[in-house]
């Protein structure tokens, strides 16, 4: 189906685009799009959301573009006898030659290793003896999982799984923030946060060290960025504290962040 509609975990962002009947939370009501899951096919302002975000984090970090993605992807969709779905093929054509920022806990696969089982393509891998793939469904574009270790295991949808392009996202600033010299870990206490949405949160607190990017439309889970000081930052809400990760160029960030929560407003998280 084609059309206006709401996601779910996305507060009142109304996207257009593709989505699908098996999708749908909630019908529409007085006037307003249906509300649908969280995973769902990602419309055009999605991707060129995802596509924006990794370009400026690559820039951040004097990343250099695989010059030969193009042709790569020509070849893998030859030996495939498909084409690729516009999120992946947008992917290839954004991110780094070494896949830097597309997760190193989750990782892309490179295109001569994409393959298709079941009409769903495989485009990501976790874990190495236990291999968990993420796919996407050819047919209808859900994210699915398959885990490699099971007999005769099938791509299982999993309704609340974040959008394709939200998951690149977040984990291109999550693996950017650990490559920048700079970078910490931090629990922030002192507010409801189950009665506030992220970017709330943000607003509130953190200009202007930080600018929200506007792309990233998670409800409970946030991005910043700040181009004048090479700074990135992902803030996670919990129900009693949230977390946020910050890495930057220009170490002074760093102390200005603490200074605005105050000894009380956060702990320093020790990573293990």
């Amino acid at each position: 189906m084609y059309g206006k509609y709401r996601v779910e975990m996305q507060g009142e962002k109304i996207f257009e685009g593709v989505y699908f009947p098996d999708e749908i939370l909630n019908e529409s009501r007085g006037g307003r799009p249906p509300q649908v899951y969280q995973n769902h096919t990602n419309c055009q302002e999605e991707i060129e959301n995802m596509v924006r975000f990794i370009e400026i984090v690559s820039k951040m970090l004097g990343l250099q573009k695989n010059e030969t993605a193009n042709r790569e992807i020509e070849t893998a969709e030859d030996r495939l006898g498909i084409e690729l779905p516009d999120a992946v093929r947008a992917l290839y054509l954004a991110v780094d030659k070494d896949y830097v920022l597309t997760g190193s806990k989750r990782r892309l696969l490179k295109p001569e290793e994409l393959f298709v089982k079941d009409n769903v393509l495989a485009v990501l891998c976790h874990g190495k003896r236990k291999k968990v793939y993420l796919g996407i469904d050819l047919t209808e574009p859900h994210s699915m999982l398959w885990e490699e270790s099971i007999p005769d295991a099938v791509w299982e949808y999993e309704y609340c799984m974040e959008s394709f392009c939200e998951m690149m996202i977040q984990s291109a600033a999550v693996e950017a923030i650990g490559k920048i010299p700079v970078n910490g870990t931090y629990r922030i206490k002192g507010y409801p946060a189950r009665e506030l949405q992220a970017l709330e949160l943000l607003e509130e607190s953190f200009q202007p060290l930080f600018v929200r990017f506007d792309g990233y439309y998670n409800r409970y889970c946030a991005v910043m960025l700040n181009q004048d000081t090479k700074t990135i930052a992902w803030l996670r809400v919990g129900e009693f504290y949230s977390d946020i990760q910050i890495g930057s160029y220009d170490g002074s960030v760093l102390e200005q962040f603490k200074k605005i929560r105050g000894e009380d407003g956060y702990v320093e998280k020790i990573k293990k």
